[in-house]
């Protein structure tokens, strides 16, 4: 039998400083809201319109920290910078999904795993169609100046920490995060990329102080 080996992963964790370019704009399209949005469409087809609530569904767009503060889905910059990747030469999109991992600073209060966003929100009032073409209002905050930090661990043996920071500077630029992103036709949710620091942790880490003990 051969023997194979199998070294351990090098685990890094890279803390990264966003900026946000323009405005980013929040819409938690949660369980609840979802609910809300079938019984006001069935209340409506059965009688009368129904007046509608702009400052709660400007509430209900947030994603609001259980710790308190505001946050935006880790998965969200995930997928943006997977989607930078895509327009890579050489770069699996599958692949890039188990290169790296973004960790929470927070859940928010219905349970999505979010990174803290800095800065202060404002109400936005747009005008969008909807699937048959029908015009209707949306009521969602807008962070104009915003920032956040982005903790992100990787294999440096799969993808290193400047790879990283390059996915994430394209990512940024071309992908944007948020409603009205550069992938979704708009020109929200663009940001760049700032500090950098690098962590030595996870596995490597333990096998070097049980060398050391």
């Amino acid at each position: 039998m051969t023997n194979i080996i199998i070294a351990a992963p090098r685990i890094r964790e890279l803390h990264l400083g966003i900026t946000g370019k323009s405005g980013l704009i929040c819409h938690n399209f949660s369980e609840k809201s979802r609910l809300q949005m079938q019984e006001t469409q069935a209340k409506a087809a059965k009688g009368p319109k129904i007046a509608r609530d702009p400052e709660a569904e400007y509430e209900g767009a947030f994603y609001r920290l259980e710790g308190g503060g505001y946050g935006f889905p880790c998965a969200g910059f995930k997928k943006s910078a997977i989607r930078a990747a895509k327009m890579l030469d050489g770069v699996n999109m599958t692949d890039a999904r188990q290169m790296f991992f973004i960790s929470a600073d927070d859940r928010d209060t219905t349970g999505v795993d979010c990174v803290r966003i800095h800065g202060t929100p404002e109400m936005r009032t747009d005008t969008v169609r909807l699937a048959k073409g029908v015009a209707d209002l949306r009521y969602r905050p807008e962070f104009r100046d915003w920032s956040c930090t982005l903790k992100i661990s990787y294999d440096e043996d799969l993808i290193s920490g400047s790879q990283i920071v390059n996915l994430f500077m394209r990512a940024g630029l071309q992908v944007g995060v948020g409603d009205w992103r550069p992938e979704k036709d708009g020109d929200f949710g663009r940001f760049l990329v700032g500090e950098q620091d690098v962590l030595e942790t996870g596995l490597e880490t333990v096998e070097k102080e049980k060398a050391a003990a």
